[in-house]
């Protein structure tokens, strides 16, 4: 995978900046057509081996800080 480093000024505000090629949504997209040819297939949810669980997707997402900052910063009326 290459990346491609971007210097402007916003380097010089404390911004690290980089554009990643398309080799990770590339992976993605054949990970999904993957899952979705097994479920057409077997019809079933228990999905591919390497399937990432539901709590590990959730750290992996840091679901938790945005939890945080939903409760901080969104406030319905009521």
């Amino acid at each position: 995978m290459s990346v491609v480093r971007l210097t402007c000024g916003l380097e010089r505000m404390g911004y690290d900046i980089i554009i990643l090629t398309s080799d990770v949504q590339r992976d993605a997209i054949f990970g999904m057509r993957r899952l979705l040819q097994e479920l057409r297939e077997k019809r079933t949810g228990e999905f591919c081996a390497e399937t990432v669980g539901f709590q590990e997707r959730e750290g992996i997402i840091n679901s938790d800080y945005y939890f945080q900052l939903q409760e901080r910063y969104l406030r319905l009326e009521e």
